[in-house]
């Protein structure tokens, strides 16, 4: 049975919330941690566990205001472990939001979709 994993944001660091047993994951905030492995790596660590026996249906929502180039890096192991399960039969859907007119923003998501297979909507809020 999968757990639950929230953090809570700060000013540098992300929202993290996931709810494993309804296959629903989401990450919002800046993320600009001092250690981005430190940080990132019960995340990580949650989405591996959760790969063993994913729901039919995964849903990850992406809200980021800003994230550093460390960060990325963490993001393109996420979008790698999606992608694998999504070539072993698992439906993953992406939403990627970012501020309206944030071109940096949609194109790092756009940077991020290019080496994968699952379905990803990108969704502008004012």
């Amino acid at each position: 049975m999968n757990t639950t994993l929230k953090i809570k944001g700060t000013y540098d660091t992300p929202v993290v919330d996931f709810d494993p047993e309804k296959g629903i994951f989401k990450i919002s905030g800046r993320s600009l941690p001092a250690s981005s492995f430190d940080f990132y790596s019960p995340v990580l660590d949650e989405i591996t566990n959760y790969m063993k026996s994913p729901k039919p249906i995964t849903k990850f929502e992406f809200k980021m205001e800003f994230i550093s180039s460390s960060s990325t890096k963490i993001f393109q192991e996420i979008f790698y472990k999606l992608d694998k399960a999504h070539q072993k039969g698992t439906e993953v859907l992406i939403k990627w939001f970012y501020k309206f007119g944030d071109d940096d923003m949609k194109e790092l998501g756009d940077d991020l979709r290019m080496d994968t297979s699952f379905p990803f909507e990108f969704v502008a809020f004012e």
